[in-house]
């Protein structure tokens, strides 16, 4: 049975890789895929992005019809 391990690391220099975990093989040799991870930037909140996109009904302080036999 072939196993096959996903992890992550770093390149140290074009013939050494440091992985994150280790890793216990059966056999010296290995098959290595290297993918590139890019790490997306968050963007930075701004105050009042949303200004002119969020409405307000003029009724939404009315209560509630379903709620009606609830209220004093």
């Amino acid at each position: 049975m072939i196993s096959a391990y996903v992890t992550t690391g770093e390149l140290l220099n074009k013939n050494t890789v440091k992985l994150d975990e280790k890793i216990t093989l059966n056999s010296n040799k290995v098959k290595i895929i290297i993918e590139p991870i890019i790490e997306e930037k968050k963007k930075k909140r701004q105050f009042g992005c949303l200004k002119g996109k969020i409405i307000m009904k003029s009724d939404f302080n009315n209560p509630l019809e379903e709620f009606r036999e609830y209220m004093p």
